[in-house]
Order: structure tokens, then sequence, then C-alpha cells
């Protein structure tokens, strides 16, 4: 199509903010730390949200450029309606604030063992929405300003005038909150013959990740609905490693704790498919083992070859586990996003630095 009406646009979006971060650590003996931090941030749009999107355009014969929508104030009739979507120069930037309280201990009698733990909440405001121009129709009263309708016609049924033009163009609307629980330990054994050995310990528990799943609706959580784009719950790893001379070699597993079927809004043909309405935990195990060849110190052609090469082979799924059925994931054969549905695999991988 060529438009006949095309001009030239530009816009100016200034915008500035002011995010302090306070933080504060107090060691009440020597082996523990105790620390709080609070902060502000702001993520301010993108070039191509701010820029103005697809408006209706005359095409060359005269006629608009128009999309078919479904007008709720007359009997749901499909209309023909010019129309605005995509950025919004008027955006504003989305904002948060996060908490932060933890302790570090580190006992004297035990050196290199570190423990963490970390409570944290975070909260955001206007982060920016991309409607449809049925959720702009949906709720008319709520986006008057982005709606207009001819004027009501005598003995018009319906008593609203014929939709003309929709703005479904970008907004700043929704909120979300989330808080949770954060642990490692580390273990560090160094010895004199036998090498380095490392051990590692993490876990995650998200207490609440709430969203509005609605303009103007009140906070749900999500947290476990995994489905709906909810995070899991209970995460954790832990990892074993040993480094001696040139070789490394190391076990790592991986846990992911239940979590429930979708049944968002009372829909139980997920939850009848599954024939329960939680998907069991998952424990994956990984090995691998790496030799890192030194610097080539002579001149032969070998030497120079596995100069600073790196090599490394390893196993994922070690026990060759089979990840849980999840109805829900038609379009990855049923299986549990959080699995490898390839089973136990190897793998090699070589680098050389230069």
């Amino acid at each position: 199509f060529i438009a006949g009406n095309l001009a030239r646009v530009r816009f100016n979006s200034e915008l500035d903010s002011t995010n302090p971060t306070i933080g504060l650590r107090w060691k009440p003996i020597d082996s523990l730390m105790l620390r709080a931090s609070y902060g502000t941030a702001f993520l301010p749009p993108t070039y191509s949200q701010l820029v103005p999107g697809n408006v209706s355009l005359v095409l060359s014969a005269g006629v608009p450029q128009t999309i078919q929508v479904i007008d709720p104030r007359r009997g749901n009739s499909l209309t023909l309606v010019e129309y605005a979507t995509g950025g919004n120069p008027n955006l504003k930037p989305q904002e948060s604030k996060n908490l932060n309280l933890g302790l570090v201990f580190e006992p004297t009698f035990l050196p290199a063992l570190r423990v963490n733990a970390e409570w944290y909440r975070l909260e955001q405001e206007n982060i920016i929405v991309n409607p449809t121009a049925a959720l702009i129709l949906n709720n008319e009263s709520r986006f008057a300003e982005r709606i207009t309708r001819a004027a009501v016609t005598p003995g018009d049924p319906y008593g609203v005038g014929v939709l003309t033009f929709i703005d479904y163009s970008m907004f700043n609307a929704n909120r979300g909150e989330t808080e949770g629980v954060d642990l490692s330990v580390n273990y560090r054994l160094d010895t004199d013959n036998l090498g380095t050995f490392n051990f590692a310990l993490g876990g995650t528990k998200i207490l609440s990740y709430e969203i509005q799943t609605a303009i103007d609706a009140p906070l749900t959580d999500i947290v476990n609905q995994v489905a709906y784009q909810g995070p899991l719950q209970y995460r954790a790893n832990a990892s074993l490693s040993w480094a001696f001379n040139n070789w490394n070699v190391g076990w790592l597993s991986n846990y992911f704790g239940s979590y429930s079927q979708y049944n968002v809004g009372g829909v139980t043909t997920y939850t009848s498919a599954q024939g329960s309405s939680t998907i069991p935990s998952q424990l994956y195990h990984d090995i691998y083992a790496s030799y890192q060849f030194d610097k080539a110190g002579g001149g032969g052609l070998a030497d120079s070859l596995l100069s600073n090469v790196g090599v490394q082979v390893g196993i994922k799924n070690v026990f060759d586990k089979v990840p849980p059925f999840d109805a829900y994931y038609a379009a990855s054969n049923y299986y549990s996003p959080f699995g490898d549905p390839r089973l136990r695999s190897f793998y090699l991988t070589l680098q050389k630095k230069f």
C-alpha cells in the first residue's frame, strides 16, 4: 500500500529520576555480619516503545486503513475502525523499590565455610502494557479517551454511536510484587597433595509473586503456577568439584520443586488429564571432567598446537531420568519444561586461547 497522507513526525521525550540506594552492615561478632539495603530504580521505555506506532493511513485509493473489532456495546457486532497501536511517546519509566535483609556467617573455627542467607522484597509500578483492541473495548469506561464514536442516530437500538476509532497503543498501568528467601553454603578445602575440593549448596524459596491479571485488577499470587508464567516456589542446586594440577572434575545436581497444574479460572481440563493437581518434584545430575594444557614453553609443533587448549567432557542427566508428565505442555510432548526429553546426553568441548 502507498499512503498519500504520510508526514514526518518528530517528538522529544525527556526523562529523569533520582534513585538512592542505602546499605548498612554490622558485625556484632567476627564470625557474623548482618546487612540491609533499600533502593529504588527505574527502567525507561525503549526507543521502539516511545516511537508512535502504526496509525490508520489514507491509502492511495482514498480508502482509510482499518481493522475489524468486536464492539461489545453494540451487540458484539463486527465493526471496521481506524486505529492507533504500537509505541507511545507519553510513556513513563517503569519504577521499582527493593528491600534486602541478610546475614553472612563465616565461623573463625572453620574459615573455609561461608553461609549466606537473604530475604528480599521487590515492588514494581508503572509496568508498560501492550494492550489489545479487545482489552480497550471491554473496558471502555476506563479508557474512554482512547475510543471515538459517531453521534447516536435517532432510533438506534443500542443507544450508543458506531465505533470509528480506537487507540490501543502502549501505556503504563500494571504493578507487581515479589518476596523470597535465598540461602547459599560454600566450603573450600585446600590440601597439600590432593588438590582443592569445593562444595556449594544453594536454594531459593519464593514466598509470593503477585501480578495484575487484568487492567485495574487486584494483585494475584501466581507463585508455582508455571503454566501461567509464574515462578517455581522451590529451587535448589548443589555441586562438588575437585581441582588438581591441570584437572578439574565436578558433579552438579539441580532440584526443581513440585508445582501446581494449570487451573486458573476454574479450568479443570488439565488437572483431569494429569490425574493430579500437581506435577512432582524433579532432581537431575550432571558430571564433567576437564583438562587445561599449559602455555607452550618449547618450540615443538605438538607443544604449539596444544598450548592453552582446554578439553571438557561431560554427561547431562547421568541417571537418564524422564521428566514428569505435564498435561499442559502439549507443544513439548507433555514433558515438564524443567527436564530435557532427550534424556541422558554426552558432550565434548574444545577451547583454545590465543
